[in-house]
C-alpha cells in the first residue's frame, strides 16, 4: 500500500529504500536528544542505516514527511502491527521541526488515511518521562491504559537504565471525525 498524502502544510509519502541518507541524518539529529535513552538504539553505519531503511520501505507502514515544497525530510511517522490487530504508532522528526506542530498534523493525516482502509485501534508505547511525546498522544486523543518497565540502554556497570513507559490506546470511536 503506497500512499502519498497532503495536510495543510505537509507532503507525506510512504518511505522509500532510496531516502537512506536522509534517515541516516535523521537519526544523528535524535541521538542528540535527551530522549533518545527512551528509544531502541538506532544503527550509525551507511550499512546498517541502508538496511534499515529498505525494511521501512518494504513494511509499507513507514511514511517519510516533507514540508511542502520542499526536498528535506524533517521525520516520519510509522506503525507496526500488533497481535491484537492494532497498529502501533511511532514517530521521529527532527530537532529543528519539533514543537511546531508538524508531528501531530502527520500523524493524524496518516492514521485518517490507514482508517479509510478500515484499520480503527492504535496504540502508542512512549517513556513517561518524554512529556513533549506524551502530550502530543494526548492531543491526538490518546488515552494511558497502564505502563511497563523499559530499558534500551545499560549504566557504566552494566545496569539497565530502567524506565516508566505509558501505554496510550486510541480506541476505533476515537478515530472517527
Amino acid at each position: 500500500m503506497y500512499l502519498m498524502l497532503n495536510s495543510e502544510r505537509l507532503y507525506i509519502r510512504s518511505m522509500l529504500a532510496a531516502d537512506w541518507l536522509d534517515v541516516k541524518g535523521l537519526f544523528e539529529d535524535f541521538r542528540q536528544s535527551p530522549y533518545h535513552i527512551y528509544d531502541a538504539p538506532l544503527p550509525e553505519s551507511d550499512e546498517d542505516v541502508r538496511l534499515l531503511t529498505w525494511r521501512f520501505a518494504q513494511s509499507e507502514l513507514f511514511f517519510a514527511v516533507f514540508e511542502k515544497n520542499k526536498p528535506e525530510l524533517i521525520g516520519y511517522v510509522c506503525f507496526r502491527r500488533q497481535d491484537s490487530g492494532a497498529y502501533d504508532l511511532g514517530y521521529c522528526f527532527k530537532s529543528a521541526f519539533q514543537g511546531r506542530g508538524y508531528a501531530a498534523e502527520s500523524c493524524r493525516t496518516v492514521m485518517a488515511a490507514l482508517a479509510e482502509r478500515g484499520i480503527q485501534e492504535f496504540t502508542a508505547h512512549t517513556a513517561l518521562a518524554n512529556a513533549p511525546s506524551c502530550r502530543l498522544l494526548e492531543r491526538l486523543g490518546f488515552k494511558q491504559a497502564g505502563t511497563t518497565q523499559q530499558a534500551f540502554y545499560r549504566d557504566g556497570q552494566g545496569r539497565p537504565l530502567a524506565f516508566e513507559a505509558g501505554i496510550f490506546h486510541l480506541a476505533s470511536e476515537l478515530t472517527k471525525n
